[in-house]
């Protein structure tokens, strides 16, 4: 099987619902590769026609680890183009999966890992860049 590598980055500038907005409104097949620095091994996310399909993270799959990953805030990310010969073991749709990733972060009901521990602590209203302008962040629109 060939991989082709289409398109890397940081969680910290795209973060993991934005991904899989991106991917579902092309309808990609292929592997969301997630390397974090306070992880030995990378996370993977297995999606087909925009849709994740399966996610593993050392000897653990499905759901609970997509879930997991939306906590990685600082992870690099690598998404290869390829033919997905996988099998499913998430049954929700993309938007699901994002709504509640998201909603299970802001709960606090997922572990945070990386530079964004103390950021994520922190209100919006206290988000400001060097100019004291409040810093406003919000996902994409499918």
């Amino acid at each position: 099987m060939s991989s082709n590598i289409v398109l890397k980055g940081n969680l910290g500038f795209l973060n993991l619902g934005e991904l899989l907005q991106l991917f579902g409104g092309s309808g990609s097949n292929g592997i969301l590769k997630l390397i974090s620095t306070h992880h030995d091994t990378p996370g993977f996310i297995y999606i087909i026609d925009g849709n994740p399909i399966d996610a593993v993270f050392q000897d653990q799959k499905g759901q609970d680890v997509l879930n997991s990953f939306f906590g990685w805030l600082d992870a690099d990310f690598e998404f290869s183009d390829e033919k997905i010969l996988h099998r499913r073991t998430i049954q929700k749709n993309r938007m699901e999966l994002i709504l509640d990733g998201l909603r299970m972060l802001d709960d606090e009901l997922i572990e945070i890992v990386g530079q964004g521990q103390a950021a994520s602590k922190k209100s919006k209203t206290e988000l400001k860049d060097e100019s004291g302008i409040p810093i406003i962040k919000g996902p994409l629109v499918d």
